[in-house]
């Protein structure tokens, strides 16, 4: 075990935004970290208190990094010191800071967060982390799971996601926060290389400007502006070419300050305005509300639901349709009637839309019509809200929408080393409905595809160590992986490369810089392929519900899921009554008629998190979440009451038809799915006699 450190991390950059940057990512991860600005800062708070660590920028106001670190040594503290700075270290730098200074880490600006935090983790291995008593999102708390009702292994990656989330929030936040400082320090830039434009002799403001140019150049790259970080690099370089004499080659050197301020300023009114739209609602899930009541469009419009989702309302079936043809929706919610046969209607219009039948759907209804909880699991609410609506509730309610699993969402890995592209790549899916993971380190990448089973792979040519070669090879070696689509990311645009690319197994290349409506289009022509060739393995071809196969494997997750949750779930086999005896007097196509509506109809009814799959020619399988045998029983009548209203055949020779169920759950049945499976036959099977008598 290493040895318990406690302390802070300071922080020296005159830099406001980076310092305020490293302590936000920093702090999420259990670290305390305190700031200075200037050398005489940092020399007083290090005496004053423990310091663990210093991470050390290069360019400071009277004295520079290097020199400070110097009198920290010379003073005899011999504290881990990391060195940061936008300048790339030369060999004769390199030696001196690490051998003389004894520096721990030298990086270069701009930062990758993650990257940046687990070198400090590296440094400080026994560090004593202290982290807020914060919730992982709306209604989920640490402190609710005791070790009754989770693993630690789950707790502890409930903490880890809850990181790297806050992790990605701190980068974000200090990322709209710049921009809005960002504009100012560029029109500083300018008006210092003016003056000094119109007298040669002030040097200071010269020196101030390169200064200036030099935060720049580290920050911006750092929250995600690399755009902006090149050409303030760029402008520093050319600025320290210039020293106040007037010859042909000053000139030069002038007119290219000159072009990058102008380049500049362009690439930071573009930042500013993508950031007042783009920030703000690009990576908003899209929720759906059928509703015209003036207590959902109040609760609707509170700053809570807008931080989480963008709302759109419709009130008709048209609205609905309207919505659904011109964007992506996430979730829906739908005011519920006093009338069954009304709200299911409503339902089922929602359903049969495009990409709509797994949505996962909330009702709102009232105390003078409440709905019950068995017609809230058939009518398919996974969240039911009453009447008066407000803001607090809702919020939590599209939370709660927002995290249902959708087992057709696919599911995209993208394995690259930058971290950067992987961020953007995952924002772009997103707004598709994609899963998507990201790694950058390719044998992590490839360690991650049993486990998220991904429908795709975006996988990088050029990383270091392993190539996007290596790693498509080994994936397409993996019998389990060799029908996966991959997507190369590559600059590589020659004959030679492409066909160095098929060979190894690659499905197709999007180059870079990647385009998002391209990345799209690519990634949809690979899936809708995919989906064609999976849709045989997974799918029954007639109903579109899971396969027996499919929906056993979903169903054995979800059972380990229950298991840590403590809370039951259900399973049902349903099966048409006398399907031999129909399929002799009405034909065999009249009995896979009422097989098939059955299975259709188990596609409108029900949540989006429950699993339906086809178990044979007359039968199915219906899994409930959440559900105990009990509830799932009542909710099968009403199907039955639903499914016989149903006529098949023609003329003079309709019929209805009818099915018997059986139903087991995990808390009186068994944890184990095979024992679920052999109760609800069983009762199945003694529904069915019964039936016959």
């Amino acid at each position: 075990m290493p040895e318990t450190i406690r302390g802070n991390i300071l922080v020296l950059d005159d830099d406001a935004t980076f310092r305020s940057l490293v302590k936000n990512i920093l702090e999420t991860r259990g670290f305390r970290v305190i700031e200075a600005s200037s050398p005489a800062e940092a020399s007083s708070l290090f005496s004053d208190r423990g310091t663990v660590l210093a991470i050390v920028d290069y360019r400071l106001p009277q004295i520079d990094g290097m020199t400070w670190i110097t009198s920290l040594r010379e003073s005899g503290k011999n504290t881990p010191v990391i060195f940061c700075s936008a300048i790339p270290c030369d060999m004769k730098t390199f030696n001196w800071l690490r051998n003389v200074l004894k520096v721990s880490l030298i990086l270069q600006k701009p930062i990758i967060p993650s990257s940046f935090v687990e070198q400090v983790e590296s440094l400080l291995p026994g560090y004593e982390k202290v982290f807020p008593q914060e919730s992982l999102g709306s209604g989920t708390n640490y402190d609710a799971y005791s070790e009754n009702s989770a693993s630690e292994e789950m707790v502890a990656e409930m903490s880890k996601i809850k990181r790297r989330l806050e992790m990605e929030r701190a980068v974000q936040k200090a990322k709209l926060e710049y921009i809005g400082e960002l504009d100012g320090q560029w029109r500083t830039l300018t008006e210092l290389i003016d003056i000094h434009n119109n007298d040669k002799s002030r040097l200071d403001v010269l020196v101030e400007a390169r200064h200036i140019s030099h935060r720049i150049r580290g920050t911006a790259g750092s929250v995600g502006l690399p755009n902006v970080s090149e050409i303030a690099a760029k402008l520093e370089d050319f600025l320290a070419g210039l020293d106040g004499q007037e010859d042909t080659q000053q000139e030069v050197i002038w007119s290219e300050v000159i072009r990058f301020l102008a380049v500049g300023h362009q690439a930071v009114s573009v930042a500013k305005s993508e950031a007042g739209a783009a920030f703000e609602t690009s990576d908003k899930p899209s929720v759906m509300v059928v509703s015209g009541h003036d207590d959902v469009v109040a609760a609707a419009g509170g700053k809570s639901v807008k931080q989480i989702a963008s709302i759109e309302f419709a009130n008709n079936p048209a609205g609905v349709a309207g919505i659904f043809a011109q964007q992506r929706v996430d979730a829906v919610f739908i005011e519920m009637t006093s009338d069954r046969r009304t709200s299911m209607q409503r339902v089922t219009e929602v359903r049969k839309l495009p990409g709509a039948s797994a949505l996962p759907l909330g009702f709102f209804s009232t105390f003078e019509a409440p709905l019950s909880a068995v017609e809230q699991l058939y009518l398919g609410a996974s969240v039911n809200l009453v009447h008066p609506i407000e803001e607090e509730p809702l919020q939590e309610a599209i939370s709660q929408l927002l995290s249902v699993a959708n087992p057709d969402q696919p599911r995209v890995l993208a394995i690259d080393d930058d971290e950067v592209l992987c961020r953007f790549v995952a924002s772009v899916l997103h707004s598709e409905r994609m899963e998507t993971r990201t790694s950058t380190n390719p044998l992590e990448g490839l360690a991650m595809i049993d486990d998220f089973k991904p429908d795709l792979i975006l996988l990088d040519v050029m990383m270091p160590a392993l190539t996007g070669f290596e790693v498509c090879r080994r994936i397409r070696e993996n019998r389990d992986w060799e029908n996966i689509p991959i997507v190369f990311l590559t600059s590589k645009t020659s004959a030679e490369a492409r066909s160095a690319a098929f060979a190894v197994g690659a499905n197709d290349f999007v180059t870079k810089p990647v385009l998002a409506t391209e990345l799209i289009n690519r990634i949809n022509s690979q899936l809708h392929e995919s989906a064609l060739k999976r849709q045989v393995r997974t799918r029954d071809p007639e109903t579109g519900v899971l396969n027996g196969d499919s929906v056993m494997q979903l169903a054995n997750v979800l059972l380990d899921r229950h298991a840590e949750y403590m809370a039951p779930m259900a399973v049902a086999l349903i099966s048409i009554n006398d399907y031999d005896q129909l399929a002799l007097v009405q034909g065999q196509f009249s009995a896979r008629q009422a097989a098939k509506a059955l299975g259709e109809l188990l596609q409108l009814r029900f949540r989006a998190e429950d699993l339906r799959g086809r178990w044979s020619d007359r039968g199915y399988v219906l899994v409930a979440e959440r559900c105990d045998r009990e509830l799932l029983e009542k909710a099968l009548r009403i199907l039955q009451e639903d499914f016989e209203l149903i006529q098949f055949g023609g003329g003079a020779f309709r019929f209805t038809s009818s099915f018997s169920s059986g139903v087991s759950d995990s808390y009186d049945d068994g944890p184990a799915l095979e024992g679920l499976i052999k109760a609800s036959h069983l009762r199945m099977k003694e529904a069915m006699a019964t039936q016959k008598v």
